[in-house]
């Protein structure tokens, strides 16, 4: 960024958008993706670490709130309720040093194929605010993965906040790659509510890693509805899974070991979410 003429470390959140509504700025989160762009078009930088409703995790009547700063370090120390698949997505991101640095926000953002966040965020059916100097909008997580989220956020546009419904009972989260801190080759979120004779009343599933973008699969939660777990309906749900799925070309596997790696793992993050009901009440 060769072109830079300012960096800019406002205190509030109006302060961001002050600065975003100039031409040229850029929103640093984490940085560990802006510190490699070479855009010449950027002109200031807005680092958002100083805003302190931005870093905070809160819980009202039935929502969890993320603030777009929150670190996957923050949710692993947190005292509050997340879901088990978030905490799960958190740890699964890279080293120590990288998860001090990445951010809920920053991971959505950037919609990179093997980012971990999105997927369980998909799976809970998570809402994102996005504001910009003098407007603010809701948008849900799997609308803004419809296409790259860069095509979603328009200029000046920055991720506030998080909603989580606390709508699920239980939940689950599978990363799967050749190290614990590598890229991943699949990541699969599963979260369900189970009726009182323990039938899955509800079920949402995402993917991602193997496509090019995170993403909810309907048609494995279409068949989940009102079934009670069993081996026969985990085959069938992860057969399921694969059908349709436009696989994206991975250098370190095949296509046929890709097709493999889905149905036996949204199979098994099903069956993780069910059997973790007990725990997660």
């Amino acid at each position: 960024m060769k072109n830079v003429e300012a960096f800019i470390r406002p205190d509030t959140i109006e302060e961001v958008l002050e600065n975003m509504a100039l031409p040229g700025s850029l929103a640093v989160a984490g940085g560990t993706t802006v510190a490699l762009s070479k855009d010449p078009a950027v002109l200031r930088i807005v680092d958002l670490s100083g805003v302190p409703s931005l870093k905070r995790i809160e819980t009202e009547a039935d929502k969890i709130v993320l603030g777009a700063m929150v670190t996957m370090t923050d949710l692993l120390l947190t005292e509050a309720p997340i879901p088990l698949c978030l905490r799960q997505a958190a740890r699964a991101v890279s080293s120590t040093p990288i998860r001090n640095m990445v951010t809920v926000g920053g991971e959505i953002a950037r919609g990179v194929y093997w980012t971990d966040l999105p997927v369980p965020l998909l799976a809970l059916d998570a809402t994102v605010k996005i504001c910009a100097k003098g407007s603010s909008r809701l948008i849900s997580m799997r609308d803004l993965y419809q296409e790259h989220p860069s095509k979603n956020l328009a200029a000046g546009e920055v991720i506030t906040k998080i909603y989580i419904p606390m709508t699920h009972h239980s939940s689950a989260f599978i990363k799967f790659a050749k190290t614990e801190v590598d890229y991943a080759m699949l990541n699969v979120a599963a979260s369900v509510h189970l009726s009182a004779e323990g039938l899955i009343e509800h079920a949402l599933v995402a993917i991602g890693a193997v496509t090019p973008l995170a993403q909810r699969l309907a048609a494995v939660e279409e068949a989940l509805r009102g079934q009670r777990l069993s081996e026969d309906l985990l085959r069938s749900v992860g057969t399921l899974a694969v059908q349709g799925l436009k696989l994206r070309k991975d250098f370190r596997v095949s296509s046929e070991y890709q097709s493999e790696m889905v149905t036996v793992h949204v199979a098994r993050v099903i069956e993780q979410a069910v059997n973790n009901a007990g725990e997660q009440k």
